[in-house]
């Protein structure tokens, strides 16, 4: 196969749901707090950013709790939460006169695609202390199916967005173990050919192994004639620069700076600052003068 002509034993790039999450411990955080404080929370993001597999983390990593994963697109139209419910009260818990399991956190995916009947009982389940918490999740912000659940998840809304540069690398290296055949430029321009989206990069860089056929080291031309990937913007003449990148480039001209020292200056987001500095440097723009973590950012010096 082709992943063991790179030395892998198995696809390191499948898109299934992971067990590690890139980039999302405040996500994490929140929505634990949120579970653990018997809340109801909404989730929603772009398709691929690793909310199913957030899901599955909790899933995991939710203790003495009874937790439950529901994809509400695989749900029978004869699905019957009261009877699902009480064939899941282990057999001792109903001897103590109880009908349903205790601690019970339901995480609903593809919340969108729940029927009627099934919102209403998770409400009233809820409502009587029978549920938790309950987690809903798709792939966009619109409320209007879960009406009925409004007041009850109030400003409990979550936002999961794209990573950032150099949670890029941090996904592919994870991914990849101790055998990573990618440069730091090919894996520069898989983050923007893939808009930052985690499902999308992944399938680039299955797509790029498989045509290369087990080469040692992917470079940035090999990523870009393979993915016929032109950068979104050319930002070779300084006038051709986005505001943001005229700023980072004239902080630069005064020194060399990390991601976290320019977000802190241009005040926004380490994450916004990571993918400007990607299509820099992607245009020969700025270099990166130091590797060690943190990375160290300046401007390319005329030859």
């Amino acid at each position: 196969m082709w992943f063991n002509q790179y030395g892998w034993k198995s696809n390191p790039f499948l898109i299934k749901p992971f067990e590690v999450i890139i980039g999302s411990d405040e996500v994490k955080n929140k929505v634990m707090n949120y579970i653990h404080g018997s809340n109801i929370c909404f989730i929603y993001g772009d398709a691929g950013v690793g909310k199913t597999s957030l899901l599955k983390w909790i899933e995991s990593n939710l203790k003495k709790y009874w937790c439950v994963y529901l994809n509400a697109e695989y749900l029978g139209k004869d699905f019957d939460l009261t009877k699902f419910l009480i064939s899941n009260t282990r057999f001792l818990r109903r001897l103590r006169g109880y009908e349903y399991p205790k601690n019970c956190v339901i995480l609903v995916d593809e919340a969108q695609e729940l029927n009627k009947e099934v919102k209403c009982n998770l409400k009233a389940f809820y409502d009587e202390n029978q549920i938790k918490s309950i987690v809903f999740v798709q792939n966009f912000f619109d409320l209007k199916g879960l009406d009925n659940m409004k007041e009850r998840i109030g400003a409990r809304i979550i936002n999961i967005k794209e990573i950032s540069d150099t949670q890029v690398f941090d996904l592919i290296k994870i991914r990849v173990g101790g055998i990573n055949p990618f440069t730091e430029g090919a894996i520069n321009v898989l983050g923007e050919a893939g808009n930052y989206n985690p499902r999308n990069i992944l399938e680039l860089c299955e797509k790029v192994c498989i045509k290369l056929d087990g080469k040692n080291e992917i470079n940035v031309n090999d990523v870009k004639r393979i993915l016929q990937f032109k950068p979104s913007e050319s930002v070779k003449e300084s006038n051709s620069l986005s505001p943001m990148q005229n700023k980072i480039v004239d902080l630069l001209k005064s020194g060399n700076k990390t991601v976290k020292e320019l977000s802190q200056m241009l005040e926004t987001s380490e994450g916004s600052v990571g993918k400007q500095l990607s299509k820099l440097t992607l245009n020969d723009v700025v270099v990166v003068v130091s590797h060690k973590r943190p990375k160290v950012y300046g401007v390319k010096k005329d030859e």
